[in-house]
């Protein structure tokens, strides 16, 4: 979703939505035309009714399966599910994630 928040009258719109029987195979190669596009907008803007808006990513709103997909990471009931730490987690009837004290992730640790 996406929002021009510089504009007098806010409105919400769809950006992207994907639809398949299985996951894109390769991530690179899904979000590759979506990059090349941002990367042109954030440069340049865009323009609308004759007036020029910065284009900005602020956030990416995505389910649990989509977020784990893109970070290319194991899912949030993995065990190493934990988004913000790099503990392994311990199966009691779920993976259960003990340790409080846990070292963080990092962002080069999900390059």
């Amino acid at each position: 979703m996406g929002i021009l928040d510089q504009a007098k009258q806010q409105s919400v719109f769809l950006i992207v939505i994907f639809y398949s029987v299985s996951k894109p195979s390769n991530v690179m190669k899904f979000l590759q035309d979506f990059v090349q596009e941002m990367k042109l907008l954030e440069k340049n803007g865009i323009t609308i009714n004759y007036k020029l808006y910065t284009v900005r990513i602020s956030i990416v709103l995505a389910d649990a399966p989509a977020r784990s997909f893109l970070k290319q990471c194991s899912i949030y009931n993995g065990y190493y599910g934990c988004e913000r730490c790099s503990q392994k987690g311990v199966w009691l009837k779920r993976v259960t994630f003990l340790d409080l004290n846990s070292s963080a992730r990092t962002d080069r640790s999900f390059l």
